[in-house]
């Protein structure tokens, strides 16, 4: 099976360790409608974008994971969450998958929306004011983040498990390309800068990269220095933009190149 996971199942949040022995299949998104619930979020049917992680779950696992959710398929008036049928698309290619997710099953009225759709970094945000910013394209240079974001007190070599960069995110002209970050689910390394940036930075990227026409502002974890797993968020494609057979311009390729020969990613 399938399932969508928008909450305390994603990967460095709570409940994650529930969902080992599922394979992840990566980033997705939905449509629905995502409240935060005091202590947990749901989502019931609308028009949002919520930001997920995709997983194939064994049948082995999944009673643990329904109680988790407080769901019990012989008694739904009594379940906090239902699981449904729901519409999945992947980052990595724009695949509509057939999933399920856990909806709320109980009155959302009164409850507030989280309206950057991503439950792993409102909570971050909830008690930062600042998040670890991957750029894995021109974003390697400083001069590049500095000029679009202003002074960064801090950033770090960080690595990406699974993940690849390619250029496939159409700019609208003579087929060139910027760069996206794109799972393989493979066991390869993608080499990136970490940049810690305030709220008010971020949000100032959001309208240099056109957020969420071209690209999505998306949390996603990664290992720092010490071993340990952090939360970080980073841009992503938008489906919509993703083209074939792309390239990108000399010039964009040159400053990916000069943050790359800065710190040393070979």
């Amino acid at each position: 099976m399938q399932l969508f996971v928008y909450g305390s199942l994603l990967r460095g949040m709570s409940l994650s360790s529930h969902m080992e022995g599922a394979r992840f299949l990566g980033p997705a998104f939905v449509q629905a409608d995502l409240f935060f619930l005091g202590f947990y979020p749901g989502i019931i049917p609308g028009t949002q974008t919520v930001l997920g992680e995709l997983y194939d779950v064994p049948p082995a696992i999944l009673p643990n994971i329904d109680k988790v959710e407080d769901y019990y398929e012989n008694d739904p008036e009594n379940s906090i969450y239902l699981r449904k049928p729901i519409e999945a698309y992947l980052f990595s290619n724009g695949n509509k998958i057939e999933a399920f997710a856990y909806y709320y099953n109980r009155e959302s009225e009164g409850k507030p929306r989280i309206p950057c759709g991503d439950y792993r970094r409102f909570m971050h945000m909830q008690k930062a004011d600042w998040a670890w910013l991957i750029g894995y394209g021109t974003y390697l240079s400083s001069e590049r983040i500095i000029s679009k974001a202003g002074p960064v007190s801090e950033s770090m070599l960080v690595q990406i498990h699974g993940f690849e960069r390619v250029f496939n995110v159409k700019t609208g002209k003579n087929g060139f390309a910027h760069a996206n970050l794109n799972f393989t689910g493979k066991d390869q390394f993608l080499k990136a800068i970490a940049w810690k940036l305030t709220r008010q930075q971020l949000e100032k990227l959001d309208i240099e990269e056109n957020v969420p026409h071209l690209y999505h502002r998306l949390s996603i974890p990664f290992r720092n220095r010490c071993g340990e797993l952090e939360i970080a968020q980073t841009y992503i494609a938008n489906i919509n933009q993703i083209g074939q057979n792309l390239y990108p311009e000399p010039q964009y390729l040159e400053i990916l190149k000069k943050g790359m020969r800065e710190h040393g990613i070979y």
